[in-house]
């Protein structure tokens, strides 16, 4: 009896040795934040953007949505989700670019997220993505963070949702302007 409490309490702390806890890493970009998990043999990806901005694909960005470094071989992107909105048409992932996907200012990456359709992300359509989350299948979490030649692991294309306000001496300078043209023209009239 006592072996076989012995043993089963072996068999409990061998498992609990050989399952190992899901491992996450969180960097900080320029636009937010970038959370890699691994889930297994995946990598679940949530990028979060500061207060203020939203996806949007560009020439700057590379034409792309996000942008990493993949160059695993026999990989695939699943479970696209995006918050508040998306595109109608949905999003995509690619590994493996070649050539890879080019930026204006933080270098070349192999790894792109982006729009099924173009033009629902250009600017000017109106999705609403502030966070992007998706899974990148037999990957690992080192594999996906390296940094490119231009020491960036991470980009993403955003544009700006904070609409400018006139600051106040611009309202009073453009008010006393009117008050003056209502001034000029009353005593015409009179």
């Amino acid at each position: 009896m006592r072996y076989k409490t012995l043993l089963a309490t072996a068999l409990v702390v061998g498992l609990s040795w050989t399952t190992s806890p899901a491992r996450a890493a969180l960097f900080t970009i320029p636009e937010g934040t970038v959370n890699l998990t691994q889930n297994g043999t995946n990598v679940d990806i949530s990028v979060t953007l500061n207060p203020g901005l939203r996806f949007v694909e560009t020439n700057a960005g590379g034409g792309e949505l996000f942008l990493f470094n993949a160059t695993v071989t026999n990989t695939s992107f699943v479970s696209f989700t995006s918050a508040p909105s998306g595109p109608p048409s949905g999003i995509t992932g690619f590994g493996n670019l070649s050539p890879p996907a080019s930026t204006a200012t933080a270098g070349d990456f192999t790894a792109s997220i982006e729009c099924l359709i173009a033009t629902e992300c250009d600017g000017a359509a109106t999705p609403d993505m502030r966070t992007l989350q998706f899974t990148v299948v037999d990957a690992t979490v080192a594999q996906l963070s390296q940094p490119n030649t231009a020491g960036v692991a991470f980009f993403a294309d955003t544009i700006s949702t904070v609409t400018a306000v006139p600051e106040p001496s611009t309202v009073a300078i453009l008010g006393l302007g009117f008050l003056g043209l209502c001034a000029v023209r009353r005593n015409k009239a009179t």
